[in-house]
């Protein structure tokens, strides 16, 4: 059975994952499988790819890439670089835990380096800004 993909989230087995940040503080492997497997459903229905065609573009096996969507497995790095590869998506998106930080990272990597370097400037200045404020008062 493939993985079924709701608007809500990731349906595998009975077990449903909404697309909702995992808040565990400490590192749990089953929530950490949750997250890479929400995630990278996601960029499959992103990018309208099925099991097959992704296994093929990042040159794995379709039960690797369906184990890792519906039974929680953990695969290895050089796997994950493959996928991520495949889907033109930075590796760090799919293993950061926190959702916010993991979509800063996606963010950052569609950027071209000037907007990089804008984005850089602007945050430099803001917590300039910020720190005259905290003086001042």
């Amino acid at each position: 059975m493939g993985a079924k993909i709701s608007e809500n989230g990731l349906l595998r087995k009975n077990y449903f994952v909404p697309n909702i940040q995992i808040r565990n503080p400490s590192f749990d492997k089953y929530s950490y499988m949750d997250y890479l497997a929400r995630r990278l459903a996601d960029e499959m229905k992103r990018k309208d790819w099925g099991q097959e065609k992704l296994a093929k573009t990042a040159k794995v096996s379709q039960s690797t890439i369906n184990r890792i969507l519906n039974e929680g497995a953990d695969p290895r790095i050089g796997t994950l670089l493959k996928i991520s590869g495949a889907l033109d998506i930075p590796v760090e998106y799919l293993t950061i835990e926190d959702e916010t930080k993991a979509l800063l990272c996606l963010q950052i990597a569609r950027m071209d380096q000037e907007e990089i370097r804008e984005t850089l400037l602007h945050l430099e200045k803001e917590k300039l800004y910020k720190e005259a404020k905290k003086v001042s008062q």
